[in-house]
């Protein structure tokens, strides 16, 4: 894992800052590889937002007055006689910042470029329009497929060669959205023994906070991650031993995670069938393409192996905790989404109706932010490799 300051989302986040010095590579968006040191560095602003929140555009910063919550909007799609809502609380009483420039991106460009080594995920920079003119503008967008396969987008998933694809969760954090929908405000708060559970059971849309004025129509997502900070100060009394209980559901599954606080716990004794984690500072659980998963802290992640449920596994992911001994304080939840490919989020199409075959020697792209972006979905087509002049690292 890399160091992020929560979950390894932080490019995900609206901050989208790059790493200085040349390496240019974005914290935490894309799976680093060392740059040859014979490439060119080639640095440029982007124009767009299609690849946002990964990479940000022409943008506007916005700040809710209510819940402090700041974000960006993709200038595009700003609209002035459009109200501007919070999109975490909803409120209306939110200030607008000037047009900020769009951020500069790199990617070193070796001659020639060994495309053997492009995968699935990678964000790649390209020329423009016309193969011709070298000096074109560079267009990033990010690798679904790849040569010689036949893409599907069945319900926002991706399918290979008829087979879905289902990503690692390193590949999810390269791609996940943070949720910023009315009522999923998760915030710190105190878990007591003896309380009732909180619930926290969110009907996630495939929603974009940086899109101000995109008509779309909406689809549910059921592929969440729940992140959990706890609050240090208030378990580091070995004399009060705290444990709570943090239960998923997702798919007609569920599991179930202890996390035990104090100095006098490592003694065994835990109920079977049970994952735990001790003195966990941050904690994230959920599932994403049909897969439950763990991680804390800098632990490897894991798949947990849920229980089969008496319910519709089309129902909403959620989630609830409960402190079954002691009390236990969270300092911040957030929750996060797995990107939803569709053909057009402008109409009910949720894939596309026929297999798109990538020929040899050509890509199919898709810019993270779907509702505005021209790719190889609407427009673009496949990218030739000789086209292709890096990968933005």
């Amino acid at each position: 894992m890399k160091s992020h300051p929560s979950f390894g989302f932080v490019s995900v986040l609206a901050s989208g800052l790059l790493v200085a010095l040349g390496l240019s590579y974005l914290m935490g968006s894309f799976l680093s590889r060392s740059i040859d040191p014979r490439a060119e560095l080639v640095r440029f602003r982007l124009t767009s937002n299609s690849m946002a929140p990964a990479m940000f555009g022409p943008h506007f910063p916005a700040a809710c007055q209510e819940c402090q919550m700041n974000w960006k909007i993709a200038s595009e799609t700003f609209q002035a006689d459009w109200p501007l809502n919070c999109p975490a609380c909803s409120s209306t009483h939110c200030e607008l910042g000037t047009l900020q420039a769009g951020q500069v991106v790199s990617f070193a460009r070796s001659a020639p470029l060994d495309n053997s080594k492009t995968c699935r995920l990678d964000c790649i920079a390209f020329r423009g329009e016309s193969e011709a003119l070298p000096a074109s503008p560079w267009i990033c967008k990010r690798v679904w497929g790849l040569p010689g396969e036949s893409i599907e987008l069945r319900a926002g998933e991706l399918w290979v060669d008829g087979q879905q694809f289902r990503k690692s969760f390193e590949q999810f954090q390269s791609v996940a959205i943070e949720v910023h929908q009315v009522g999923t405000v998760l915030g710190s708060r105190t878990l007591v023994q003896g309380n009732a559970p909180e619930s926290i059971s969110t009907i996630a849309l495939d929603d974009y906070a940086m899109d101000h004025a995109t008509p779309r129509n909406l689809v549910e997502v059921d592929d969440l991650m729940l992140e959990i900070e706890f609050d240090e100060s208030e378990w580091s009394n070995p004399e009060i031993p705290s444990q709570v209980i943090i239960e998923c559901t997702y798919q007609g599954r569920q599991c179930e995670v202890a996390c035990l606080f104090g100095d006098q716990i490592g003694q065994g004794g835990y109920p079977p069938n049970l994952a735990f984690a001790e003195n966990p500072k941050r904690m994230t659980l959920g599932g994403f393409d049909g897969t439950m998963w763990l991680q804390w802290d800098d632990k490897q992640a894991a798949q947990v192996c849920p229980r089969s449920l008496n319910s519709d596994p089309s129902m909403a992911t959620s989630f609830s905790l409960r402190a079954v001994q002691g009390c236990v304080a969270i300092k911040r939840m957030r929750q996060w989404r797995d990107i939803y490919l569709r053909s057009s989020q402008r109409d009910s199409a949720n894939g596309i109706e026929q297999p798109t075959v990538v020929a040899a020697g050509e890509y199919f792209v898709l810019g993270d932010n779907l509702p505005i972006s021209r790719d190889s979905r609407n427009g673009l087509g496949n990218i030739s490799s000789a086209r292709v002049v890096g990968r933005v690292e």
